[in-house]
Protein backbone atom coordinates (compact mmCIF):
# COMPACT_ATOMS: atom_id res chain seq x y z
CA UNK A 1 0.00 0.00 0.00
CA UNK A 2 2.76 2.07 1.14
CA UNK A 3 4.72 1.68 -2.18
CA UNK A 4 1.71 2.05 -3.98
CA UNK A 5 0.88 5.64 -2.70
CA UNK A 6 4.56 6.70 -3.41
CA UNK A 7 4.05 5.70 -7.61
CA UNK A 8 1.16 8.20 -7.25
CA UNK A 9 3.12 10.75 -5.72
CA UNK A 10 5.92 10.00 -8.02
CA UNK A 11 3.69 10.24 -11.43
CA UNK A 12 2.06 13.47 -10.21
CA UNK A 13 5.30 15.36 -9.75
CA UNK A 14 6.39 14.63 -13.35
CA UNK A 15 3.42 15.52 -14.69
CA UNK A 16 4.21 18.74 -12.86
CA UNK A 17 7.51 19.65 -13.79
CA UNK A 18 6.14 18.85 -17.82
CA UNK A 19 3.59 20.93 -17.51
CA UNK A 20 5.39 23.84 -15.61
CA UNK A 21 7.54 24.78 -19.37
CA UNK A 22 4.47 24.81 -21.32
CA UNK A 23 2.39 26.78 -19.49
CA UNK A 24 5.32 29.29 -18.89
CA UNK A 25 6.42 29.35 -22.73
CA UNK A 26 2.51 30.25 -23.86
CA UNK A 27 2.52 33.11 -21.15
CA UNK A 28 5.67 34.62 -22.87
CA UNK A 29 4.69 34.15 -26.35
CA UNK A 30 1.40 36.52 -25.43
CA UNK A 31 3.13 38.99 -23.72
CA UNK A 32 5.28 39.27 -27.04
CA UNK A 33 2.37 39.26 -29.60
CA UNK A 34 1.19 41.95 -27.09
CA UNK A 35 3.83 44.59 -27.56
CA UNK A 36 4.37 43.75 -31.62
CA UNK A 37 0.95 45.60 -31.76
CA UNK A 38 2.17 48.68 -30.69
CA UNK A 39 3.85 51.04 -33.19
CA UNK A 40 7.32 52.41 -32.63
CA UNK A 41 7.59 56.27 -32.44
CA UNK A 42 10.08 57.79 -35.25
CA UNK A 43 12.48 59.91 -33.57
CA UNK A 44 14.52 61.15 -37.14
CA UNK A 45 13.36 62.70 -40.16
CA UNK A 46 14.96 62.94 -43.94
CA UNK A 47 15.82 65.75 -46.54
CA UNK A 48 15.67 65.66 -50.62
CA UNK A 49 17.91 68.63 -51.90
CA UNK A 50 17.12 68.48 -55.67
CA UNK A 51 19.52 71.25 -57.86
CA UNK A 52 19.57 72.84 -61.06
CA UNK A 53 21.82 72.86 -62.52
CA UNK A 54 22.92 69.22 -60.73
CA UNK A 55 26.31 68.30 -59.14
CA UNK A 56 26.19 71.28 -56.67
CA UNK A 57 27.42 71.03 -53.53
CA UNK A 58 24.98 71.06 -49.79
CA UNK A 59 25.72 72.10 -46.98
CA UNK A 60 23.70 71.75 -43.64
CA UNK A 61 24.15 74.12 -40.84
CA UNK A 62 27.57 74.53 -42.57
CA UNK A 63 28.50 71.47 -42.47
CA UNK A 64 28.69 69.82 -46.37
CA UNK A 65 26.77 66.68 -46.74
CA UNK A 66 27.91 65.81 -50.46
CA UNK A 67 26.82 66.81 -54.19
CA UNK A 68 23.84 66.70 -55.91
CA UNK A 69 24.06 63.64 -58.38
CA UNK A 70 23.39 63.85 -62.39
CA UNK A 71 19.71 64.35 -61.94
CA UNK A 72 20.52 67.35 -59.32
CA UNK A 73 19.38 65.01 -56.48
CA UNK A 74 20.84 64.83 -52.94
CA UNK A 75 18.66 62.33 -50.14
CA UNK A 76 19.76 62.68 -46.33
CA UNK A 77 18.54 60.50 -43.77
CA UNK A 78 18.20 60.18 -40.49
CA UNK A 79 18.53 63.89 -39.76
CA UNK A 80 17.14 64.97 -36.74
CA UNK A 81 14.20 67.17 -36.28
CA UNK A 82 14.87 70.55 -35.85
CA UNK A 83 15.76 73.92 -37.50
CA UNK A 84 18.53 73.80 -40.37
CA UNK A 85 20.23 76.01 -42.48
CA UNK A 86 20.63 74.35 -45.91
CA UNK A 87 23.12 76.47 -48.75
CA UNK A 88 23.72 75.09 -52.01
CA UNK A 89 26.37 75.77 -53.70
CA UNK A 90 27.94 75.65 -57.10
CA UNK A 91 30.90 77.47 -59.35
CA UNK A 92 29.90 80.25 -61.21
CA UNK A 93 26.64 80.33 -59.62
CA UNK A 94 24.84 82.42 -56.71
CA UNK A 95 24.39 80.27 -53.85
CA UNK A 96 21.23 79.23 -52.52
CA UNK A 97 20.18 79.87 -49.08
CA UNK A 98 17.37 78.12 -47.27
CA UNK A 99 15.47 78.05 -43.94
CA UNK A 100 14.13 74.80 -43.52
CA UNK A 101 12.43 72.80 -40.46
CA UNK A 102 12.90 68.62 -40.39
CA UNK A 103 10.17 67.02 -38.24
CA UNK A 104 10.50 63.56 -36.97
CA UNK A 105 9.28 60.83 -39.71
CA UNK A 106 8.10 63.53 -42.43
CA UNK A 107 10.46 63.92 -45.42
CA UNK A 108 11.39 67.51 -46.31
CA UNK A 109 12.08 68.63 -49.83
CA UNK A 110 14.19 71.79 -50.73
CA UNK A 111 14.32 72.70 -54.61
CA UNK A 112 16.78 74.82 -55.29
CA UNK A 113 17.19 76.82 -59.18
CA UNK A 114 20.54 78.45 -59.28
CA UNK A 115 21.28 81.81 -60.92
CA UNK A 116 24.32 81.84 -63.11
CA UNK A 117 26.97 84.65 -62.53
CA UNK A 118 27.26 84.32 -66.14
CA UNK A 119 25.52 84.91 -69.61
CA UNK A 120 25.49 82.86 -72.59
CA UNK A 121 25.70 83.84 -76.15
CA UNK A 122 24.36 81.71 -78.74
CA UNK A 123 25.55 82.09 -82.32
CA UNK A 124 22.71 80.45 -84.96
CA UNK A 125 24.17 79.48 -88.24
CA UNK A 126 22.83 78.57 -91.60
CA UNK A 127 26.30 77.05 -92.39
CA UNK A 128 28.63 76.21 -90.25
CA UNK A 129 32.45 74.70 -89.70
CA UNK A 130 35.33 73.56 -88.29
CA UNK A 131 37.49 76.36 -89.56
CA UNK A 132 35.34 78.89 -88.05
CA UNK A 133 36.94 81.70 -85.50
CA UNK A 134 35.30 83.55 -82.99
CA UNK A 135 36.56 86.98 -81.76
CA UNK A 136 35.49 88.19 -78.82
CA UNK A 137 35.64 92.23 -78.09
CA UNK A 138 39.17 91.76 -79.99
CA UNK A 139 40.23 88.88 -78.71
CA UNK A 140 40.32 85.40 -80.22
CA UNK A 141 38.56 82.68 -78.29
CA UNK A 142 40.64 79.63 -77.89
CA UNK A 143 38.44 76.26 -79.35
CA UNK A 144 37.87 74.71 -75.55
CA UNK A 145 36.30 78.31 -74.45
CA UNK A 146 32.74 78.12 -77.02
CA UNK A 147 31.15 74.92 -77.95
CA UNK A 148 30.76 73.66 -81.02
CA UNK A 149 27.81 71.76 -82.24
CA UNK A 150 28.10 70.83 -86.23
CA UNK A 151 24.70 68.92 -85.78
CA UNK A 152 22.41 71.89 -85.08
CA UNK A 153 24.49 74.67 -86.54
CA UNK A 154 25.28 76.56 -83.00
CA UNK A 155 28.27 77.90 -81.17
CA UNK A 156 27.57 78.41 -76.94
CA UNK A 157 30.00 81.30 -75.84
CA UNK A 158 30.29 81.86 -72.11
CA UNK A 159 30.94 85.35 -70.88
CA UNK A 160 29.97 87.98 -68.19
CA UNK A 161 26.77 90.17 -68.26
CA UNK A 162 26.88 93.14 -70.21
CA UNK A 163 27.55 94.49 -73.82
CA UNK A 164 29.78 92.67 -76.00
CA UNK A 165 31.75 92.67 -79.73
CA UNK A 166 31.77 89.72 -81.48
CA UNK A 167 33.20 89.01 -85.08
CA UNK A 168 33.03 85.65 -86.90
CA UNK A 169 35.58 84.80 -89.60
CA UNK A 170 35.96 81.61 -91.79
CA UNK A 171 38.47 80.82 -94.58
CA UNK A 172 36.90 82.06 -97.66
CA UNK A 173 33.98 83.92 -96.22
CA UNK A 174 33.41 87.65 -95.51
CA UNK A 175 33.96 88.30 -91.39
CA UNK A 176 30.74 89.35 -89.64
CA UNK A 177 30.55 91.69 -86.77
CA UNK A 178 27.57 92.27 -84.26
CA UNK A 179 27.36 94.08 -80.79
CA UNK A 180 25.08 92.43 -78.18
CA UNK A 181 24.33 93.14 -74.82
CA UNK A 182 24.12 89.71 -72.84
CA UNK A 183 22.25 88.84 -69.81
CA UNK A 184 22.08 85.77 -67.48
CA UNK A 185 18.31 85.01 -67.77
CA UNK A 186 18.40 83.69 -71.00
CA UNK A 187 20.51 82.81 -73.57
CA UNK A 188 21.21 86.11 -76.01
CA UNK A 189 20.67 84.51 -79.87
CA UNK A 190 22.36 86.29 -82.94
CA UNK A 191 21.56 84.70 -86.30
CA UNK A 192 24.93 84.21 -88.28
CA UNK A 193 24.66 84.05 -92.20
CA UNK A 194 28.15 83.89 -93.44
CA UNK A 195 28.56 84.99 -97.42
CA UNK A 196 31.80 83.69 -99.81
CA UNK A 197 34.26 86.68 -100.69
CA UNK A 198 33.24 87.82 -103.99
CA UNK A 199 34.94 87.32 -106.43
CA UNK A 200 35.91 90.44 -108.50
CA UNK A 201 35.11 89.93 -112.61
CA UNK A 202 37.11 92.64 -114.90
CA UNK A 203 36.20 93.07 -118.37
CA UNK A 204 37.84 95.30 -120.83
CA UNK A 205 35.68 95.91 -123.88
CA UNK A 206 34.34 98.69 -125.95
CA UNK A 207 33.08 101.39 -124.51
CA UNK A 208 29.02 101.41 -123.99
CA UNK A 209 29.08 97.51 -124.41
CA UNK A 210 26.29 96.24 -122.16
CA UNK A 211 26.96 93.21 -120.10
CA UNK A 212 24.32 90.69 -118.87
CA UNK A 213 25.16 87.81 -116.29
CA UNK A 214 23.12 84.68 -116.39
CA UNK A 215 20.55 86.55 -118.52
CA UNK A 216 20.17 89.83 -115.94
CA UNK A 217 21.57 93.18 -116.78
CA UNK A 218 24.84 94.00 -114.84
CA UNK A 219 26.48 97.71 -116.04
CA UNK A 220 27.19 99.01 -118.87
CA UNK A 221 31.38 99.39 -119.82
CA UNK A 222 32.11 103.06 -119.41
CA UNK A 223 34.40 105.35 -121.43
CA UNK A 224 37.56 103.98 -119.99
CA UNK A 225 36.74 100.60 -121.25
CA UNK A 226 36.82 98.63 -117.99
CA UNK A 227 33.85 97.59 -115.88
CA UNK A 228 34.65 95.60 -112.76
CA UNK A 229 31.93 93.83 -110.49
CA UNK A 230 33.05 92.38 -107.58
CA UNK A 231 29.67 90.35 -106.41
CA UNK A 232 30.85 87.34 -108.85
CA UNK A 233 30.01 84.16 -106.30
CA UNK A 234 32.92 81.71 -106.29
CA UNK A 235 32.95 77.94 -107.39
CA UNK A 236 30.28 79.06 -109.69
CA UNK A 237 29.54 78.77 -113.54
CA UNK A 238 28.68 82.09 -114.83
CA UNK A 239 27.11 83.14 -118.83
CA UNK A 240 28.17 86.58 -119.97
CA UNK A 241 26.42 87.97 -122.64
CA UNK A 242 28.27 91.43 -123.90
CA UNK A 243 25.53 93.52 -126.36
CA UNK A 244 26.77 96.80 -128.85
CA UNK A 245 24.77 98.62 -131.69
CA UNK A 246 26.70 97.76 -134.57
CA UNK A 247 28.71 94.37 -133.19
CA UNK A 248 28.03 90.56 -132.61
CA UNK A 249 27.02 89.55 -129.54
CA UNK A 250 29.50 87.43 -127.40
CA UNK A 251 28.95 85.10 -124.64
CA UNK A 252 31.52 83.63 -122.48
CA UNK A 253 31.48 80.88 -120.45
CA UNK A 254 33.12 81.98 -116.42
CA UNK A 255 33.74 79.55 -113.81
CA UNK A 256 34.82 81.54 -111.07
CA UNK A 257 37.36 80.39 -107.68
CA UNK A 258 38.04 80.86 -104.08
CA UNK A 259 39.84 84.35 -103.74
CA UNK A 260 40.88 84.47 -107.56
CA UNK A 261 39.97 87.58 -109.10
CA UNK A 262 39.44 87.28 -113.09
CA UNK A 263 40.27 89.35 -115.78
CA UNK A 264 38.81 89.22 -119.42
CA UNK A 265 39.71 91.12 -122.72
CA UNK A 266 36.88 90.69 -124.99
CA UNK A 267 36.97 92.03 -128.67
CA UNK A 268 34.04 92.30 -130.30
CA UNK A 269 33.43 91.62 -134.45
CA UNK A 270 31.27 94.57 -136.16
CA UNK A 271 28.42 93.44 -137.28
CA UNK A 272 28.39 93.03 -140.85
CA UNK A 273 27.40 95.87 -143.51
CA UNK A 274 25.31 94.99 -146.08
CA UNK A 275 25.69 95.09 -149.79
CA UNK A 276 24.35 98.24 -151.72
CA UNK A 277 20.51 97.89 -152.43
CA UNK A 278 18.50 99.68 -154.99
CA UNK A 279 14.23 98.83 -154.97
CA UNK A 280 12.63 100.13 -157.75
CA UNK A 281 9.41 98.46 -156.32
CA UNK A 282 8.46 96.74 -159.47
CA UNK A 283 7.59 93.33 -157.72
CA UNK A 284 5.91 94.08 -154.90
CA UNK A 285 7.41 94.53 -151.30
CA UNK A 286 8.99 90.85 -151.86
CA UNK A 287 12.24 92.48 -149.56
CA UNK A 288 10.42 94.31 -147.22
CA UNK A 289 9.11 94.07 -144.12
CA UNK A 290 6.29 96.51 -143.78
CA UNK A 291 2.58 97.03 -142.44
CA UNK A 292 0.14 94.97 -144.77
CA UNK A 293 -2.15 98.11 -145.61
CA UNK A 294 1.54 99.62 -147.81
CA UNK A 295 1.77 98.05 -151.17
CA UNK A 296 4.39 98.44 -154.46
CA UNK A 297 3.19 98.48 -157.90
CA UNK A 298 4.21 99.98 -160.90
CA UNK A 299 7.36 101.64 -159.51
CA UNK A 300 5.83 103.49 -156.46
CA UNK A 301 5.59 102.35 -152.82
CA UNK A 302 2.45 103.55 -151.76
CA UNK A 303 2.82 104.35 -147.86
CA UNK A 304 -0.36 105.00 -146.19
CA UNK A 305 -3.31 103.24 -144.23
CA UNK A 306 -1.74 101.20 -141.70
CA UNK A 307 0.61 103.32 -138.90
CA UNK A 308 3.47 101.67 -138.63
CA UNK A 309 7.64 101.02 -139.93
CA UNK A 310 8.57 99.79 -143.32
CA UNK A 311 12.31 98.12 -143.67
CA UNK A 312 14.31 96.63 -146.71
CA UNK A 313 15.15 92.79 -145.08
CA UNK A 314 18.60 92.17 -143.71
CA UNK A 315 19.53 94.87 -144.13
CA UNK A 316 22.64 97.28 -142.00
CA UNK A 317 24.36 99.98 -142.70
CA UNK A 318 26.83 102.36 -141.04
CA UNK A 319 28.23 105.00 -143.17
CA UNK A 320 26.64 105.06 -146.56
CA UNK A 321 24.58 107.35 -149.12
CA UNK A 322 20.65 107.14 -149.30
CA UNK A 323 17.91 108.78 -152.02
CA UNK A 324 14.80 108.53 -152.86
CA UNK A 325 11.98 109.90 -155.24
CA UNK A 326 8.94 111.41 -152.55
CA UNK A 327 5.43 112.65 -153.45
CA UNK A 328 3.08 113.80 -151.02
CA UNK A 329 -0.71 112.69 -151.72
CA UNK A 330 -1.95 114.75 -148.59
CA UNK A 331 -0.62 117.69 -146.97
CA UNK A 332 0.06 115.89 -143.61
CA UNK A 333 4.52 115.02 -144.82
CA UNK A 334 6.01 112.59 -144.84
CA UNK A 335 8.34 110.32 -142.26
CA UNK A 336 11.46 108.17 -143.01
CA UNK A 337 14.32 106.55 -140.51
CA UNK A 338 17.32 105.92 -140.75
CA UNK A 339 19.94 103.65 -139.15
CA UNK A 340 17.10 101.61 -137.84
CA UNK A 341 18.27 98.37 -135.23
CA UNK A 342 14.51 97.29 -134.99
CA UNK A 343 11.22 98.27 -135.66
CA UNK A 344 11.18 100.26 -132.54
CA UNK A 345 14.59 101.73 -131.70
CA UNK A 346 15.98 104.45 -134.84
CA UNK A 347 16.19 108.04 -135.91
CA UNK A 348 13.28 109.55 -137.01
CA UNK A 349 13.05 112.20 -139.61
CA UNK A 350 10.07 114.33 -140.02
CA UNK A 351 9.61 116.41 -143.19
CA UNK A 352 6.52 118.59 -142.43
CA UNK A 353 3.85 118.90 -145.13
CA UNK A 354 1.69 121.80 -146.33
CA UNK A 355 -0.93 121.61 -143.29
CA UNK A 356 -1.01 120.38 -139.53
CA UNK A 357 0.93 121.27 -136.18
CA UNK A 358 4.53 121.06 -137.72
CA UNK A 359 3.91 122.26 -141.51
CA UNK A 360 6.98 123.22 -143.38
CA UNK A 361 9.27 121.68 -140.59
CA UNK A 362 12.25 119.53 -140.52
CA UNK A 363 12.42 117.82 -137.46
CA UNK A 364 14.19 114.67 -136.00
CA UNK A 365 13.91 112.21 -133.18
CA UNK A 366 15.45 109.42 -131.11
CA UNK A 367 13.28 106.91 -131.25
CA UNK A 368 13.65 103.95 -127.86
CA UNK A 369 11.53 100.88 -127.78
CA UNK A 370 9.23 102.69 -130.05
CA UNK A 371 8.95 105.88 -128.19
CA UNK A 372 8.90 109.52 -129.21
CA UNK A 373 7.22 112.60 -128.40
CA UNK A 374 6.71 115.05 -131.67
CA UNK A 375 6.85 118.23 -129.27
CA UNK A 376 10.15 117.45 -127.86
CA UNK A 377 13.01 117.07 -131.23
CA UNK A 378 16.02 115.75 -130.34
CA UNK A 379 17.72 119.20 -132.55
CA UNK A 380 16.78 122.24 -132.99
CA UNK A 381 13.68 122.66 -135.66
CA UNK A 382 14.48 123.80 -138.93
CA UNK A 383 12.41 125.63 -141.48
CA UNK A 384 12.15 124.14 -145.19
CA UNK A 385 14.16 125.78 -147.61
CA UNK A 386 11.38 125.38 -149.99
CA UNK A 387 7.16 125.05 -149.77
CA UNK A 388 5.92 122.07 -150.50
CA UNK A 389 3.25 120.76 -152.45
CA UNK A 390 0.83 118.31 -152.70
CA UNK A 391 1.07 116.00 -155.59
CA UNK A 392 4.52 117.70 -156.39
CA UNK A 393 7.94 115.40 -156.68
CA UNK A 394 10.96 116.17 -154.53
CA UNK A 395 14.59 114.27 -154.14
CA UNK A 396 16.37 113.56 -151.34
CA UNK A 397 19.21 112.81 -150.46
CA UNK A 398 21.17 111.76 -147.00
CA UNK A 399 24.68 111.34 -146.32
CA UNK A 400 25.19 109.29 -143.59
CA UNK A 401 29.10 109.11 -141.73
CA UNK A 402 29.87 108.15 -137.89
CA UNK A 403 27.16 110.11 -135.94
CA UNK A 404 26.24 112.81 -138.32
CA UNK A 405 23.52 112.77 -141.10
CA UNK A 406 22.88 115.75 -143.51
CA UNK A 407 20.01 116.03 -145.33
CA UNK A 408 19.22 117.58 -148.89
CA UNK A 409 16.05 118.14 -150.97
CA UNK A 410 15.32 118.89 -154.43
CA UNK A 411 12.00 120.03 -156.10
CA UNK A 412 11.69 118.48 -159.59
CA UNK A 413 10.36 121.64 -160.70
CA UNK A 414 13.21 123.77 -159.88
CA UNK A 415 15.98 120.81 -160.00
CA UNK A 416 17.91 122.93 -157.46
CA UNK A 417 19.62 121.30 -154.42
CA UNK A 418 18.82 122.85 -150.89
CA UNK A 419 19.91 121.40 -147.08
CA UNK A 420 17.54 120.39 -145.27
CA UNK A 421 20.23 120.80 -142.62
CA UNK A 422 23.22 119.08 -140.30
CA UNK A 423 22.41 116.09 -137.44
CA UNK A 424 25.26 115.38 -135.23
CA UNK A 425 24.27 112.20 -132.42
CA UNK A 426 26.95 113.42 -129.79
CA UNK A 427 25.88 109.97 -128.31
CA UNK A 428 25.45 107.46 -132.04
CA UNK A 429 23.03 106.27 -130.35
CA UNK A 430 22.15 103.74 -133.44
CA UNK A 431 25.90 103.11 -135.40
CA UNK A 432 23.94 100.61 -137.56
CA UNK A 433 21.05 99.65 -138.71
CA UNK A 434 18.35 99.40 -141.86
CA UNK A 435 17.03 102.42 -143.69
CA UNK A 436 13.28 103.05 -144.20
CA UNK A 437 10.05 104.42 -143.57
CA UNK A 438 7.41 105.08 -141.18
CA UNK A 439 3.36 106.21 -141.18
CA UNK A 440 1.98 108.58 -138.69
CA UNK A 441 -1.68 109.92 -138.21
CA UNK A 442 -2.71 112.11 -141.22
CA UNK A 443 -0.31 110.97 -143.87
CA UNK A 444 -0.28 109.28 -147.16
CA UNK A 445 2.83 109.98 -148.99
CA UNK A 446 4.48 108.05 -152.19
CA UNK A 447 8.51 106.47 -152.68
CA UNK A 448 10.30 105.80 -155.66
CA UNK A 449 13.91 105.15 -156.69
CA UNK A 450 14.67 103.94 -153.60
CA UNK A 451 18.81 103.38 -153.49
CA UNK A 452 21.37 102.76 -150.83
CA UNK A 453 24.84 103.09 -151.62
CA UNK A 454 28.45 102.72 -150.28
CA UNK A 455 30.72 105.18 -149.88
CA UNK A 456 33.08 103.29 -152.10
CA UNK A 457 30.26 101.62 -154.28
CA UNK A 458 29.72 103.56 -157.86
CA UNK A 459 26.35 101.37 -158.42
CA UNK A 460 24.15 99.92 -156.05
CA UNK A 461 22.48 97.13 -157.54
CA UNK A 462 19.45 95.21 -155.90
Amino acid sequence: MFKKLIYIVASLLFIALFSIPSYSQRKLETVESNKALIPTKPTLGSLLVVSNPSEAEVYLNNKKIGLTNSKGELTQTSVKPGSYTVVIKRPEYQEHKEQIFITAGKPSTVNAKLKPTFAMILLSFTELGEDIKIDLDGGSLAKENFILDLENKTIKIKTTPGEHNITVNRHSYLPVNNKIIANIEEDSLIPISLERIPVNLVIKTLAGTSLYLDGEPSGKVPTTGVLKLTTLKPDKNYKLRLELDGYEPKEELVKTETEKDIELNLDLTPLPTSAAFSETFLGGLTFWDAPKSWRAENGLLYVNGEIGVGLPKNKRYRDCNVTFGLRLNKGGGAVWVLRAKDEKNYYLFYLGGTIGKFANQFRVYVCRDGLYNLDLPADPILPLPVALKVGEDYRIRIEIKDNVIQHWITPSNIGEEFSLGLFRDPNNSFPIGGMGFALIEGQDFLINAFDISLPTDKKATR
